[in-house]
């Protein structure tokens, strides 16, 4: 007889059902695991001998044969312990009643076996539940540790153990369901700096009340200790709060890169609920910041997918590096092909960043002296090409904060006055776009959420500018000799100044103010 149970391989951020095929018959007692395993399965023999013996039941002594289907594709992954465990009980007739009530072929099991028979958590859960609920399943059994996750995806039952004993036993553990989309995920973010605490630096500030609402990429450059590193410290407390089905997106996303378990924690499961703030040193590789790798893992920039990216000591990275991610900024995703596979992550994150004008810093500096030559200094600054700054909404100098300034002890706004704005621009947005959104529209186009995503099109559409505001960008267009990227940027970015100060049309001020941002081009 051959025993059947339903798994899932995670490719990208989907799942794909596989099917765990089970036959014990009489020969030598050998134990062969077939269909493109990953070293981590072909492992499993041992978690799963040993689980089985610690749960005090028989280990079938004669020939074992395990076939992952479909057997072309690949398999890394730990989840498939449990499935089998339980089938090579089912096929060696140890599993008695109650436990022939739980159908294996309307069931979907993962988890990791250790070796005294716990389960262990896995990742990918809910990429697996979608995948199990799409193809009509009734019901996932997971890890109690992964249970909180799993539950996320409404419309399945979910089950949750914590021994392979519990599994042939029928000892489930049902979840609470704390998430779910009429519950508000608003969490507070609570930022590691105030903005009432950065002395001086108004127009930074506003850069970033800008950025926020609505979702434009900035630059900060100037003097060492002027407060770029400060300033982006303080981002995340004036972000707004991730909606369920966008926090539905970032976790699924943690989930496939391992993230969401800790360890330390007995009820380690996480809902990813506040935006993500991904801080990138310029030491970490291509492939750790844009994904990739053996198992085509998530990167940098899709971890940080409806958050935030903070490159610091930009021209310190490799140029290869920062060219790589003109892409991934246009279009808020990246494709990763390898020899087998193909995975598509989303990144649509905004992107801060940071660095010095100069190798010592001081270039321009009204107080120190550069010690730099003009050709280290082009040399330096030629690190960060033209086409990636044209991918930059809001360029900033950030000088030497004054000394009045420094030593005035009275406190500037608040991030959470802050914040609130960036809350109601973001809602304008939303009521803007919500026909884009729609599902009959959405067929076609990817949703819109904030300014910074508008297609040429829309930016004609929902930027209409009178015939001043068309003769002023006229102006910048041959000063500045801005490209066709820059000018529908400057748009945007008037578009969302308008919105914070709640106004139906684009005004005059509007358009000049977010000129401000790209005269550093």
């Amino acid at each position: 007889m051959v025993v059947k149970i339903l798994s899932s391989a995670i490719l990208g951020l989907e799942a794909q059902a596989v099917t765990i095929e089970i036959v014990v018959i009489n020969g030598l007692p050998q134990f062969s695991i077939v269909g493109l395993p990953g070293a981590e399965i072909k492992e499993a023999k041992e978690r799963v001998y040993a689980a089985i013996k610690a749960s005090g039941f028989k280990f079938p002594q004669l020939r074992k044969i395990i076939n992952l289907s479909p057997a072309n594709v690949p398999k890394h992954s730990t989840c498939y312990d449990l499935g089998i465990a339980y089938g090579l009980l089912k096929a060696a007739g140890e599993v008695k009643l109650p436990s022939i009530i739980l159908d294996t072929k309307d069931t979907l099991i993962l988890g990791e076996l250790s070796l005294d028979g716990g389960v262990k958590p896995v990742s990918g859960v809910i990429s697996s539940v979608i995948m199990a609920k799409d193809q009509g399943l009734s019901q996932v059994i997971v890890p109690i540790k992964n249970l909180e996750e799993a539950s996320l995806v409404e419309g399945i039952e979910i089950l949750g153990v914590e021994s392979l004993k519990d599994l042939v036993e029928m000892k489930f553990q049902k979840p609470k369901r704390k998430n779910s989309k009429s519950e508000s995920t608003s969490y507070e973010q609570i930022p590691e700096v105030d903005f009432s605490d950065i002395k001086g630096q108004v127009f930074a500030k506003r850069a970033l009340e800008i950025a926020a609402a609505g979702g434009h990429n900035v630059a900060f450059t100037g003097p060492p200790g002027s407060g770029k590193s400060l300033l982006a410290k303080a981002f995340s407390g004036i972000l707004p709060p991730l909606t369920f089905d966008e926090a539905l997106e970032v976790t699924k996303i943690y989930s496939v890169a391992n993230l969401t378990q800790d360890t330390s924690s007995k009820n380690s499961s996480q809902f990813v609920a506040m935006r993500p703030f991904r801080t990138v040193h310029h030491s970490a590789s291509k492939i750790s910041i844009l994904g990739g790798g053996k198992k085509g893992i998530p990167g940098e920039i899709s971890l940080a997918h409806n958050g935030v990216l903070f490159m610091d000591e930009l021209a310190e990275f490799p140029r290869a590096t920062l060219e790589s991610l003109r892409q991934p900024l246009e279009e808020n995703s990246i494709t990763i092909s390898r020899l087998n596979a193909r995975f598509t992550y989303p990144a649509n994150f905004i992107f801060l960043s940071a660095w010095n004008p100069c190798p010592c810093g001081f270039n321009g500096d009204e107080k120190k002296e550069c010690m730099c030559s003009g050709a280290e200094i082009r040399r330096y600054q030629k690190k960060i090409s033209g086409p990636l700054l044209d991918r930059i909404d809001l360029t900033v100098n950030v000088p030497r904060v004054e000394t009045d300034k420094l030593i005035n002890i009275q406190k500037a706004e608040t991030s959470k006055a802050i914040r609130q704005r960036v809350i109601k621009a973001r809602q304008i947005q939303q009521n803007r776009f919500a026909i884009l959104n729609s599902p009959l529209d959405n067929m076609m186009t990817k949703s819109i959420i904030t300014n910074s995503q508008m297609t040429s099109a829309q930016v004609d559409t929902y930027c209409l500018l009178a015939p001043s505001q068309k003769q002023i960008l006229r102006s910048a267009i041959e000063s500045y000799h801005l490209s066709a990227r820059a000018y529908f940027r400057i748009l945007k970015i008037a578009r969302t100044i308008a919105d914070l100060d709640n106004s139906g049309a684009i005004q005059d001020s509007h358009i000049l103010e977010a000129l401000q941002f790209k005269e550093g081009h």
